[in-house]
């Protein structure tokens, strides 16, 4: 394989005719400050003898492989390659990604292509869901933890503070558990809420 553009934020790998659409949409990432690695895998047998996507992996943690051919066909003997032969599983943040081309046949005429093979627009479209996606799944990983220490701070504010500590008549053990059933509802409705908001992002309704 041939690195043909260094990149930190995604690695991307794709071979013969997609390299030049994959150019095009790296030029349109880049105004937005997203650098994407640029791999030739240029031959599929043998396929990275060397371990160059693995090393790319190491430093993106992400994996975008980009085909002309339908879903399942050569995209997945690449990913196997990459996962299982190199165990590239180890350096993934996020799940890896293929963009191939439209399970059905090409239509005739000069519009087939484009609306059956993969183009740089589709590379914009698929890089900025990945990036995105995986910046608000990480947000929300850290705004759970800060509102489980949140809660536990203010449970503990309200402890007397005394050296002895005496259980009042009023808290009762039944009311200390309430009190973390109450808390433990309140982070569960959290991240019910904000993980039907990932889904309905991963899967939008279109009307």
């Amino acid at each position: 394989p041939e690195i043909l553009a260094e990149g930190n934020d995604i690695t991307l790998v794709t071979y013969g005719s997609c390299v030049r659409e994959a150019q095009k949409g790296i030029d349109m990432l880049k105004g937005f400050d997203i650098s994407v690695e640029l791999i030739d895998a240029q031959t599929l047998m043998p396929f990275d003898l060397e371990g160059v996507i693995v090393d790319s992996l190491r430093k993106t943690n992400r994996l975008l492989i980009m085909d002309e051919d339908i879903p399942g066909g050569a995209s997945a003997y690449i990913l196997r390659e990459i996962l299982e032969k190199w165990d590239g599983y180890k350096y993934l943040d996020t799940k890896p990604v293929t963009l191939t081309a439209a399970s059905h046949r090409t239509p005739f005429g000069s519009d087939g292509d484009y609306f059956t093979k993969p183009c740089g627009e589709d590379l914009f479209d698929c890089v900025m869901k990945m990036i995105i996606l995986n910046n608000f799944k990480m947000t929300r990983t850290v705004f759970l933890l800060v509102l489980a220490l949140v809660f536990l701070f203010s449970g503990c504010q309200n402890k007397p503070k005394n050296d002895v500590v005496e259980l009042k008549e009023s808290q009762t053990a039944d009311t200390q558990i309430d009190t973390l059933v109450k808390d433990v509802s309140y982070i569960l409705a959290a991240n019910y809420f904000v993980k039907n908001t990932v889904n309905q992002l991963d899967n939008p309704k279109i009307e």
